[in-house]
């Protein structure tokens, strides 16, 4: 009944992206690229799970809130010395415990509706990796980006976590400008 339940959310989340041609158009649990955090989130929530990169342009959080709707979880992308934490990236994480063979139809799903209801310009299908947080090499990524014409992008990627990571299996969907993904592409690691 839940996986029913979830579908139904995202199905009717997603209708509201229809037409967008423009990232900042689009809205993970009311939040959009350029927001200010602070307008949605405390700064205690904020800075509870911080993971910071090698480099230090940008700075990433993860908020839970028994609030969300559609997520059990988001991701937040900020540069960490703008007090007003406007946001370049923001996913959202579905938790599929045990459960990957469904991440991986909802992760088809999404992206058929993606491509039917933005204004793409070009997608690229990653397939699926080993992640390099993962020593073992015995967690995977499956992931697709559907970027648009300025080169922002959105990302639909299942996570398929071993058992010696203590990670969950999950689906993102998230939401990035060019700008932090030039960051993740050249800087972050």
């Amino acid at each position: 009944m839940r996986i029913f339940l979830l579908a139904l959310i995202l199905i009717f989340s997603l209708q509201s992206w229809t037409k967008a041609d423009d990232i900042s158009e689009l809205e993970i649990e009311g939040v959009s690229i350029g927001d200010s955090a602070l307008d949605f989130f405390s700064r205690k929530q904020i800075s509870k799970y911080v993971y910071d990169f090698k480099s230090d342009e940008f700075k990433s959080s993860d908020i839970h809130s028994s609030n969300f709707e559609t997520y059990d979880a988001i991701q937040i992308n900020y540069k960490p010395n703008d007090k007003n934490y406007t946001i370049y990236g923001i996913s959202g994480m579905i938790v599929y415990e045990n459960n990957i063979a469904e991440c991986y139809k909802k992760q088809k799903k999404i992206i058929m509706d993606t491509k039917r209801d933005l204004k793409i310009i070009r997608i690229r299908d990653d397939g699926t990796y080993a992640h390099p947080d993962d020593n073992t090499g015995n967690s995977k990524v499956t992931s697709t980006y559907l970027f648009f014409e300025n080169g922002d992008y959105v990302q639909i990627k299942c996570y398929n976590w071993s058992e010696e990571s203590g990670y969950t299996d999950h689906l993102r969907i998230g939401l990035m400008t060019k700008e932090l993904g030039d960051f993740y592409s050249y800087k972050a690691y």
